[in-house]
């Protein structure tokens, strides 16, 4: 599956994705798109998944021209999302044309405040 990260999910992720082309919007010069904007194009250049942690996506859920899956993640806390990569893997592999899913990701303790998480 194709599938592309907004510019606040961490890139580290797609670590976690095996078996999956994916490309974050920093990749492809999308990051200073508008939200529609950004849909609208990872749409277009025939990305299956797009998966941002930015709220105001969920505006699109019910878009009938949308074809392209979308994944919501109630975080951008890199530690907790990488703590729940299964939970992500397992989003992905639900994904269908045109499906919406907000992925609920409870957030772990920091290592530190010394630390760059």
């Amino acid at each position: 599956m194709r599938v592309s990260f907004d510019h606040n999910v961490p890139r580290q992720l797609r670590l976690h994705l095996r078996g999956h082309l994916v490309q974050t919007a920093q990749d492809r010069g999308w990051d200073t798109l508008a939200n529609g904007d950004r849909l609208r194009t990872v749409q277009r250049d025939g990305f299956e998944l797009f998966v941002s942690c930015d709220k105001d996506f969920d505006r699109y859920a019910g878009d009938p021209q949308r074809t392209v899956a979308l994944l919501l993640l109630n975080t951008n806390h890199k530690p907790s999302l990488m703590a729940a990569h299964q939970q992500l893997a397992e989003a992905v592999e639900r994904a269908v044309p045109g499906s919406f899913e907000w992925l609920m990701i409870a957030r772990t303790q920091s290592p530190g405040p010394f630390t760059n998480d």
